[in-house]
């Protein structure tokens, strides 16, 4: 059965693309999601040591978590108090322990992560949780509303507005999946190119 509670972890938080596309299924309610203001910072600052920003650019980086946080209030994505369960958790790097831990409490059914290898499935099952690769979450979220319906409203919707949000600069809708394929969601693009007119 398809996940549908996610905690994102930084590696899916870091590009614009993938965020606002979550953001913009949970706006649908295809999905609920959460993170916790640690994995928020770990992509900002990375983010911060790889590019040349501006006080007013960084700024608005740094507000970026609590405008996901307002837009979502009603999913209360934001997870709190998991640090008591980081010493139970044994990965590859301990330092993504903290991850695990919050998704826990949070009550995720997934870790939505690109870093598969840095959570394996083993390290999981004692939580009944799995790590999923974006494009494959996507990929089976679209497979699934084709079959109960050919055109799957709600994400051309949600696809459809993320695009028409772009301004600097606009994107055609070709451009637009062509960015997402960039982010790796590759699979994702081909099957839903189907609905570019709709986009």
């Amino acid at each position: 059965m398809l996940a549908k509670k996610l905690f994102l972890d930084a590696s899916v938080l870091y590009p614009a693309v993938t965020r606002n596309i979550f953001m913009h299924l949970a706006l649908e309610d295809l999905v609920r999601l959460c993170w916790s203001q640690r994995v928020q910072e770990e992509w900002i600052s990375a983010f911060l040591r790889a590019n040349t920003n501006t006080p007013s650019e960084q700024h608005r980086l740094w507000r970026i978590p609590s405008r996901m946080a307002e837009a979502l209030e009603h999913q209360e994505p934001v997870v709190e108090g998991y640090e008591h369960l980081i010493a139970q958790i044994t990965l590859p790097d301990p330092d993504d322990a903290h991850v695990v831990a919050a998704a826990v409490v949070g009550k995720a059914e997934a870790i939505l992560t690109f870093n598969l290898r840095d959570f394996p499935q083993n390290a999981l099952d004692p939580f009944d949780l799995v790590a999923i690769h974006p494009d494959d979450y996507l990929l089976d979220l679209a497979e699934k509303l084709i079959r109960d319906s050919s055109l799957p409203q709600e994400l051309v919707h949600a696809l459809r507005r993320q695009r028409s949000a772009l301004k600097k600069p606009p994107l055609s809708p070709e451009e637009f999946l062509d960015s997402l394929k960039r982010a790796g969601l590759v699979r994702f693009v081909q099957l839903i190119r189907q609905f570019i007119p709709h986009l």
